[in-house]
């Protein structure tokens, strides 16, 4: 498993004890424990294909929600399985709380027409 490293520490440690924390809650939460990753190493974009991946799929994403530029995510958006969006608004159905986040995916596209405030400076990313 490789992860960015930000500035000059490559910060293995925590990103371990983080995995092995999301780990113990997966297994709570679902009653299996998925596999371990054999080795857990930092590294910058330029040298790991798949950080430059990750690096444009997140930047689509801001540009969509900052600027409401929906060309790059359609550009990704065959490749995605699913956003989960933790700062939309969603109304609670029937008496029922509302859930925590909400999730996009190929069933339900994320568009500007079900995505309010997409493009008018109101979220920081």
């Amino acid at each position: 498993m490789v992860f960015a490293q930000r500035g000059h520490k490559p910060r293995s440690h925590a990103f371990r004890k983080a995995i092995n924390t999301q780990d113990a809650e997966i297994e709570r939460t679902f009653g299996f424990r998925r596999p371990a990753p054999k080795e857990i190493v930092s590294g910058f974009p330029r040298e790991h294909a798949g950080l430059q991946a990750v690096d444009y799929f997140l930047w689509a994403l801001q540009r969509f929600y900052e600027r409401g530029e929906a060309r790059y995510l359609e550009f990704i958006w065959p490749q995605t399985l699913e956003i989960l969006d933790l700062d939309a608004d969603i109304e609670s159905r029937r008496g029922r709380a509302p859930a925590p986040f909400r999730v996009y995916d190929k069933q339900h596209p994320l568009t500007t027409d079900r995505r309010a405030g997409i493009g008018k400076g109101d979220r920081e990313i």
